[in-house]
């Protein structure tokens, strides 16, 4: 058994305040959001997705009882999107492997050019 959440949020200022939340998903409560950004400044992106996983079931009072192993992946970037422009935003992990925030220009397939890695930040 498995399961989990995934979230997004952004900033157009560096650091780690002044979140907005982008999207997120969740168990029951999908959230998926269109979101109309300035251009030409930069936008500060933030991912974070949980997984939870079943070590162990045993028997407690005559009941089944999961033990669940936590992982969680954090990913981090900015750009400075282009007026006219959609992007799209990917945040592929894996149980147990790296994980990768991605964005692509919607037209080309191809990462914005200002495209940059930005210091983790703890969860808004």
């Amino acid at each position: 058994m498995s399961a989990g959440q995934q979230a997004f949020w952004l900033t157009d200022q560096s650091g780690c305040t002044d979140f907005k939340e982008a999207a997120g998903i969740g168990i029951g409560t999908p959230k998926r959001a269109t979101l109309r950004v300035a251009a030409d400044g930069r936008l500060h992106l933030h991912a974070l997705t949980v997984y939870l996983t079943t070590a162990s079931v045993s028997m407690v009072n005559g009941q089944p009882s999961a033990n669940l192993d936590k992982q969680v992946c954090r990913g981090d970037l900015s750009f400075v999107p282009e007026a006219g422009k959609t992007y799209g935003v990917i945040h592929d992990s894996l149980l147990g492997a790296a994980c990768e925030l991605r964005v692509t220009d919607q037209a080309t397939g191809a990462p914005p050019p200002t495209l940059a890695a930005e210091p983790a930040c703890e969860r808004p």
